[in-house]
This record gives C-alpha cells, sequence and structure tokens, in this order.
C-alpha cells in the first residue's frame, strides 16, 4: 500500500476545513441547508396575491365594439387593395393574382363585377422576355375620373429566365376606365408610364395614390413628386 506524503495529508485536511466553512457560510447567507432559521431562501419570495385589480383585456379593456362583415355575400382571394372612384358608388377590391372587381356600396350586394384581369386581358408585355404576371399591387383613380375617366395600376411581371428579374418588371400603367354600369377597365388602352426592376417593391409600399388637393409641407421631395404627378396627369 502506498502511504501518502505528510505534505500532501496536510493539504487534503486544510482544503477539506475551508471547503466545510465555506459551505456553511453559503449555506446560512442564500439559503442553504444551514440557513438560520426563519430566513427565506432565494427563489423562493412568497408575493401577496392581487386580487382588487378590475383590468379586463391585454394590456386595455377590449372596446364595447362587435366586427360584422359589411358585405357578408362577398369573398375575394388574397385581396390586397379596395378604393372608391371619385363620383362613383363602387368599391373596387384587388387580388394579388391579378383580376380586379367592383360592386355597389350595398350591404345586400350578392355578386362583384370583374372590373379587369391583368393577367389574362393584357397582350402588350414582350412574350420573349416576359412569362406571366407576378403579382397585382396598386390600383388609383385620376382626381378628375369624372372626365377623363382614367385608372393607374400597379403591377410586376416575372421573367422567362430563370432567377433573372426583368428590368422593366415592375410598372404602373394607365387604363381608360369604360361609362358603363357596371365599369370595365379597356386593356387596350394602357400606356405604360413608369417602370423599375421586377422585386424592388412590395405590397406596403405599391400602394398608388395622388397627392391631397391641399399642398403638402415642401421637402426636398417636393420638385420629384410634382414631376411625376405630371407626368401622369
Amino acid at each position: 500500500m502506498n502511504k501518502i506524503p505528510i505534505g500532501n495529508l496536510k493539504f487534503l485536511i486544510l482544503a477539506l476545513l475551508f471547503g466545510i466553512v465555506a459551505f456553511r457560510f453559503m449555506g446560512s447567507k442564500y439559503g442553504g441547508p444551514f440557513a438560520e432559521a426563519g430566513q427565506a431562501p432565494v427563489g423562493k419570495i412568497e408575493r401577496t396575491p392581487w386580487t382588487t385589480s378590475r383590468v379586463t383585456g391585454s394590456p386595455e379593456p377590449p372596446h364595447p365594439y362587435n366586427i360584422e362583415r359589411a358585405f357578408p355575400k362577398l369573398t375575394f382571394k388574397n385581396p390586397l387593395l379596395l378604393t372608391m372612384a371619385p363620383g362613383s358608388n363602387r368599391f373596387f377590391v384587388g387580388e394579388q393574382a391579378g383580376k380586379i372587381y367592383s360592386f355597389p356600396n350595398d350591404p345586400n350586394t350578392a355578386k362583384a363585377d370583374l372590373f379587369v384581369d391583368v393577367a389574362k386581358d393584357l397582350q402588350g408585355w414582350d412574350k420573349a422576355t416576359v412569362r406571366n404576371l407576378d403579382a397585382l399591387y396598386g390600383l388609383a383613380f385620376h382626381p378628375q375620373f369624372t372626365k377623363n375617366r382614367y385608372c393607374y395600376v400597379c403591377y410586376v411581371l416575372n421573367s422567362k429566365t430563370p432567377g433573372k428579374q426583368l428590368a422593366d418588371g415592375s410598372r404602373v400603367s394607365r387604363f381608360r376606365v369604360t361609362d358603363t354600369d357596371p365599369p370595365r377597365c379597356d386593356p387596350s388602352s394602357e400606356k405604360v408610364i413608369i417602370t423599375w426592376l421586377a422585386g424592388g417593391i412590395s405590397a406596403t409600399t405599391a400602394t398608388s395614390t395622388f397627392p391631397p388637393a391641399t399642398p403638402p409641407v415642401p421637402t426636398r421631395l417636393t420638385p420629384w413628386i410634382r414631376a411625376r404627378t405630371s407626368a401622369i396627369s
């Protein structure tokens, strides 16, 4: 049997004594098995239940309203926009796949009328480079729509080349609307107003609008906005 050197034995005894002292000290300070009587252990703080609050909902109480469908007989697939034409009592709804519908502002309306199907009705694309419609994103009517019958549609095209984005794939085009009931968008009247790289657009940034009648506060973009507005008027 090997004998432990005296020096090593003394070191082990001192280490053991130090461990015992440290264990007792930590236990009394942080709620260990040697904590003093009546001392609350760490991590077990008792909380007084709060039973007097009358708050409901999260974070504020719910409003005293009920949500109802405005047009319960109508359904649409992936609608991205809702607008009205000046001087008209009809709503216009655009679906992501390219169809735009219109319907009277009447809760009893049972059917929406097709305004235009961008994916099928438009034929002015370069068939050598364009594969199909990627998505419809925006619709706006000219402020003087009752006089000129102009509307503006924002949409994006897919390239025939996989992985390639068309340099002019995102675009805003002007169309003329028929003076019929229900109204129809004339696909043959398309005039491309502006184009940019396909994919550089989203549903939140592609909303087509016109400046308000009251001039906004001038900014560095004011000349650019005026130029673009005059270009599509």
